[in-house]
């Protein structure tokens, strides 16, 4: 139960004291060690570019940061935290495989035999779900779906938007994630209505007018 507590404070608030006490539960008390284990388990899924080195709120001993594909590309610099990394395809990956975990196939239950079932894939999914941030983002672009997703944004000043959603429509089902940066500060409303008709504009692909 506080397991759970944690989980769905670390989707509904965003909160980093909550995600470092899932990571120090992970760790078997060791934050540090939780940061590693959640590291390796997304290499063994095939996730290169996502990895964490450190705690989110706690000062102190870090991992040395990786090199990954992402943060090797000469053409593009987001200036991403050297710690904390993933990309939206990765997230859009991850959220595939949760999907079909909950089905009882996919590459979770591959990779780890006996370690997940569908119910609790299924859970997190729920998590998910009840992370209701209004019309806004992937839900606002999703007028008549189930929206399940983790949005989230820099402190000010604001260089990066993102949200990651498994959208439950009439006409499909699919994963989207959508990261938005920009050098300088950018208007939280305009990355907000950018995110929303990217949404749309897929959203619409699945659910053309009129069928």
């Amino acid at each position: 139960e506080e397991g759970l507590l944690l989980l769905q404070r670390s989707i509904d608030e965003s909160a980093n004291t909550a995600t470092d006490l899932l990571l120090k539960t992970v760790g078997t008390g060791d934050g540090l060690e939780g940061t590693r284990r959640v590291t390796e388990d997304m290499q063994r899924l095939g996730l290169a570019n996502t990895y964490l080195s450190g705690l989110l709120d706690v000062l102190g001993a870090v991992l040395a940061p990786l090199s990954t594909p992402a943060n090797s590309r000469a053409d593009i610099n987001t200036q991403p935290d050297p710690y904390n990394q993933t990309t939206a395809e990765d997230m859009g990956a991850l959220l595939v495989m949760l999907e079909q975990c909950a089905e009882g196939r996919g590459t979770l239950m591959a990779a780890f035999p006996g370690q997940f079932t569908a119910d609790e894939c299924r859970k997190m999914i729920d998590l998910l779900g009840s992370n209701e941030v209004g019309p806004i983002f992937i839900a606002g672009g999703s007028p008549g779906g189930v929206v399940a997703h983790k949005h989230g944004w820099d402190r000010l000043p604001l260089t990066n938007v993102a949200d990651a959603a498994l959208v439950f429509t009439p006409g499909g089902n699919y994963a989207l994630a959508i990261y938005v940066h920009r050098g300088e500060t950018m208007g939280f409303d305009e990355a907000n209505r950018l995110i929303i008709s990217v949404a749309r504009a897929v959203y619409n692909y699945f659910n053309p007018a009129g069928q």
